[in-house]
């Protein structure tokens, strides 16, 4: 009996519950007051990164807007100055006070002390070139024998007209014709062949400015996709292509013009994200386009995002 007594009698040690673990309550006040500063200051920090993207952003796409400004304003300048030089040296076939030798004479002087054109070539009513005057040295320049009727037509209904890119020389160049008129009837046609010296030139410094260091930042490109300027001057003058611009994909070639405007984030042919912007010319089919890599626009809120984190990582 005794034995079983003492076999039925419960087990004092597993019938005991475990012990519960306690903190002390200074080290639960220490808790609670990291949390209630680090959240606060996770919360404002976060919120102003996003601020600041969005302000960073905004900035970028200022500064390229800016600097296609100024690109279309300096391409549109010089086609207006050139038509209105071609427009003068026209008004002299139009004077029938001139003889041909005087009006030559007078072409020769003018084409001489004109910016805006080296050279001029004259064509009849029916688009055959008659003559050309240009400055010493530029015999390399030869405008077509015969003008366009397309170019003719346009010029029928807008006065003036332009035709494409082309290389003469090395050195990229786009024709622009107007009419000669005597009582509002055409009785001929003259054209020079501009070149774009000037405009790339001030590609260039607008990309050392503003975009240092960065390929593809500032270029121009024509309806055909072919760059006509460009911070690198190897690409302009030689009318290389344009289609990998990222920008442009899945754009049809023949909205780019004086309505056409883009910009956003998108990625570059080697897959780099990029933020840019583009904008037509008003008097040409081309655009301009300005772009920089995410990483270099969005690299003040990195640096903003990891000062976050540290200050976060001390407060805890």
């Amino acid at each position: 009996v005794r034995t079983a007594r003492m076999t039925d009698r419960p087990d004092d040690t597993e019938a005991s519950p475990p012990p519960k673990t306690r903190f002390p309550i200074g080290l639960k006040l220490g808790l609670l007051a990291t949390l209630l500063a680090v959240a606060p200051l996770s919360i404002v920090g976060f919120v102003l990164i996003d601020v600041n993207a969005d302000a960073v952003e905004s900035l970028s796409r200022e500064v390229q807007l800016l600097a296609l400004e100024d690109i279309t304003r300096t391409v549109d300048q010089e086609i207006v100055d050139a038509q209105d030089a071609l427009d003068m040296m026209g008004s002299l076939f139009a004077d029938p006070s001139l003889d041909d030798g005087t009006r030559m004479t007078v072409l020769r002087a003018m084409v001489t002390g004109q910016e805006a054109v080296d050279h001029v070539a004259l064509y009849d009513v029916e688009g055959r070139r008659v003559a050309v005057v240009a400055e010493e040295g530029l015999d390399h320049i030869q405008p077509p024998e015969t003008l366009p009727e397309a170019m003719r037509a346009q010029i029928e209904q807008l006065h003036a007209a332009t035709g494409p890119v082309a290389l003469h020389g090395g050195e990229p160049r786009v024709p622009v014709a107007v009419r000669i008129r005597v009582d509002e009837r055409t009785t001929g046609y003259v054209l020079s062949l501009i070149d774009l010296e000037d405009v790339q030139r001030r590609v260039e410094r607008l990309a050392d400015g503003h975009f240092n260091g960065i390929d593809d930042a500032l270029l121009l490109v024509d309806r055909d996709l072919r760059t006509v300027a460009h911070a690198d001057r190897e690409r302009a003058i030689s009318l290389s292509s344009a289609q990998d611009q990222g920008i442009l994909r899945d754009v049809d070639p023949a909205l780019l013009g004086p309505r056409f405007s883009q910009s956003g984030e998108y990625e570059a042919a080697d897959g780099a994200p990029m933020l840019g912007s583009a904008v037509g010319l008003t008097t040409q089919p081309w655009t301009a386009i300005a772009q920089v890599p995410q990483s270099i626009a969005y690299a003040s809120i990195s640096r903003m995002t990891r000062i976050v984190f540290l200050v976060v990582a001390i407060a805890i």
